[in-house]
């Protein structure tokens, strides 16, 4: 959970220095999954299998797919020399 929440955090940093929508994207995504992993961790072990805990997941894999797909379509950027 802890690691989810620290790239999501650097995911944010990124994305404020360069303005690249991929980074707040996969920033969410990561959020997405570390309260996926805190739910988890808060619910009691026969409860563990719940269809929604398992939507947030897939949720947050839609997102990155989503984020990959809309970087990919965007024209290359030029580099100036």
């Amino acid at each position: 959970m802890l690691g989810c929440w620290a790239i999501g955090v650097f995911s944010f940093h990124y994305w404020r220095e360069t303005g690249v929508r991929l980074f707040w994207y996969s920033g969410v995504a990561f959020w997405l999954l570390a309260a996926q992993r805190l739910l988890l961790l808060n619910l009691s072990p026969s409860r563990e299998f719940l269809p929604y805990l398992y939507t947030i997941r897939l949720v947050a894999f839609l997102v990155i797919l989503y984020a990959v797909y809309c970087q990919s379509r965007q024209p290359p950027s030029t580099l100036s020399e």
